[in-house]
């Protein structure tokens, strides 16, 4: 009994990973889906081009923002978002969100705790040879959810 429902615990964990996964075709062939983008550059040509034409050179002038988003943050958000089955992924250097695609409303966001900054005490041979350092702290950044 005790075994069942343990292996029963164990396969509905696994299947809803599994179920959002793109595969290796579907990044393979990311520039002949335009309604998702799996990779950065649209493809792994990095083409950036898009066959969609319901918008072009005469209707672009009537485009308006249906909806915005911020990541809170000064830095700026400088990496491409990606796109699947209606869901748009965005980072910055400290977070992921996901966002309904219709909506613009937050699914989740995954924020990186990183250490405090480490302290480097550098002692430096000569001015043509690197300078030898030691960090006080050196662990690598945590991950939580929020």
């Amino acid at each position: 009994m005790l075994r069942s429902t343990l292996l029963a615990a164990l396969v509905s964990a696994a299947v809803p990973v599994v179920a959002l996964a793109q595969t290796a075709d579907e990044l393979k062939n990311d520039e002949k889906t335009p309604g998702d983008v799996l990779t950065y550059g649209m493809g792994y040509s990095l083409q950036r081009f898009s066959p969609l034409t319901h918008i072009n050179r005469d209707n672009v002038k009537r485009l308006v923002p249906a909806w915005s988003y911020s990541m809170a943050d000064n830095r700026g958000q400088e990496a491409q978002a990606l796109v699947k089955d209606g869901i748009i992924y965005l980072t910055d250097h400290e977070k992921t969100v996901a966002l309904d695609a219709l909506s613009g409303k937050q699914i989740w966001k995954s924020v990186i705790e990183y250490p405090p900054t480490p302290r480097a005490s550098c002692a430096a041979a000569s001015s043509t040879v690197a300078p030898r350092c030691s960090t006080a702290n050196s662990s690598a950044p945590r991950l939580t959810r929020m």
